[in-house]
């Protein structure tokens, strides 16, 4: 079960450099915005816990990448601002300059996180390129 799931997550990053490089023989890596979330994965028996069943906080947390390549100075940069998976939506109209579609029905429940990616950016650039990593949280 181990080696099956690791199996997926690196196939996954296979797949996910396979878009990368296509984007840059396309000349389009300049001009694209890049997203990457995950669900919340598999509990593979840390504190004797196995599958989807565990509200452990380590647990419920989810990968969030967005790479917007006007904000270059950010990449790679840890950020600790709360986000949901409802708030890609709302970022991505934030972020690629689109109106806020009002008109939704059901309207949109989450909240742009634009602003945390321009300030990321903001302090990249500030650091000139020095990135921070804040490893996981141990309790």
């Amino acid at each position: 079960l181990l080696r099956g799931y690791a199996a997926g997550v690196s196939f996954m990053d296979h797949q996910l450099g396979r878009v990368l490089d296509k984007l840059r023989d396309l000349k389009a890596e300049k001009s694209t915005l890049v997203v990457f979330f995950s669900d919340h994965g598999f509990a593979m028996g840390e504190r004797g816990q196995w599958g989807k069943r565990s509200l452990f906080e380590s647990d419920a947390r989810v990968p969030l990448i967005i790479a917007d390549p006007r904000a270059a100075a950010g990449h790679g940069t840890h950020c600790l601002a709360i986000a949901e998976l409802v708030d890609v939506f709302p970022t991505l109209v934030d972020l690629a300059g689109l109106p806020t579609p009002h008109a939704l029905v059901p309207p949109l429940s989450g909240v742009s996180q634009g602003s945390v990616v321009r300030r990321k950016a903001a302090e990249g650039a500030r650091r000139q390129g020095e990135l921070s990593w804040q490893g996981p949280r141990t309790e």
